[in-house]
């Protein structure tokens, strides 16, 4: 198990060092390109929880990894509390902000126009 969990820190250290960015950044895009790369090939909608899912366990996964690298015999500080609750939130924010977009309201996303438009435009 300790393997996987380096594994896993060496991987995120390596996506920071090769693009630049910051950590809090790659959880946004991270969580984003997941929900995309599981949504494409199994050719689930936006709109379909799945690929949230998804993105929500990976999360979770991440989050339980970066807390075992913490010492086991003491106490989490709340810094580290306040860490992995900003990191879940940064993660989750786009995804299920974008799968709300289009369960609820996919012609905003589509750009569909609205029915009353169309009948005026019919008329015409």
């Amino acid at each position: 198990m300790q393997q996987f969990v380096s594994d896993i820190v060496i991987l995120k250290d390596w996506a920071v060092e090769t693009t630049g960015l910051d950590r809090d950044a790659m959880h946004i895009y991270v969580a984003l390109l997941i929900q995309l790369v599981v949504a494409l090939p199994l050719r689930r909608r936006m709109a379909s929880f799945f690929p949230v899912f998804v993105v929500i366990c990976a999360i979770l996964l991440n989050e339980w990894a970066d807390l075992q690298l913490l010492p086991q015999d003491k106490p989490f500080p709340q810094a580290n509390i306040d860490a992995a609750v900003q990191d879940l939130v940064n993660s989750i924010l786009l995804p299920v902000l974008l799968f709300l977009l289009a369960r609820f309201w996919p012609g905003l996303l589509l750009g569909r126009p609205k029915p009353e438009s169309v009948m005026s435009v019919q008329e015409e």
